[in-house]
């Protein structure tokens, strides 16, 4: 009995630190599709995310198509804080991230970007400073997205770049790329050669 009765004492003192000190126990669980919230456009029939469980942790695997219509967009600030998630796969119906989108997500080590993304918003990857690897399935389809500022671009911090599943070192834009977005590139460290053809009007 008094082993119970110093035990429901030191309880009660810890939590009592605990809340004195203004720390907080928080929880996290093993992220799934029901962490998240989509909004349907009537309008264009597609959904976009709009928000995620800041609790939600590991690998998010976003679903290609919910209630049978395409998931095309990463609203503003949809996985802001998001902190617990290592890896967030993003469907091919994906077209625009915006503003925000996956700010101070600092867990997140490597990011897909499905090749028909034409635009990332304002500070899309502010603060993501874990990532390591951007991987891209296309150059062209790279080359084309508009980066609104230079923290739209998961290089900012990754620094290296993956087309289909190998570093670019020697970045070669093919005679097909005639423009190359501003930031398209930026802080890509693992480029070490550029060459481009008389074809690329505008970088």
């Amino acid at each position: 009995m008094k082993k119970v009765f110093l035990l429901a004492i030191i309880s009660v003192l810890v939590f009592s630190l605990l809340a004195i000190s203004g720390i907080t126990a928080t929880s996290t669980h093993q992220a799934s599709a029901n962490d998240l919230t989509m909004v349907l456009d009537l309008k264009t029939k597609t959904y976009i995310v709009t928000d995620c469980d800041t609790k939600a942790a590991g690998e998010l695997t976003i679903p290609e198509t919910f209630n049978s219509y395409p998931v095309t967009k990463i609203g503003n600030n949809a996985f802001k804080d998001c902190d617990s998630l290592t890896t967030i796969v993003l469907p091919k119906s994906i077209t625009d991230i915006g503003e925000g989108a996956f700010m101070n997500c600092t867990s997140i080590e490597s990011i897909g970007i499905p090749e028909n993304v034409q635009s990332i918003g304002y500070y899309a990857f502010y603060n993501c400073k874990n990532l390591s690897q951007v991987k891209i399935s296309s150059l062209k389809n790279w080359c084309n997205i508009e980066f609104s500022y230079e923290a739209s671009n998961p290089l900012l911090y990754a620094e290296k770049l993956y087309l289909d599943g190998k570093l670019v070192t020697d970045l070669v834009i093919t005679e097909d790329i005639s423009f190359v977005h501003n930031y398209a590139f930026y802080n890509c460290k693992s480029i070490k050669t550029l060459s481009f053809s008389d074809k690329t009007t505008t970088i």
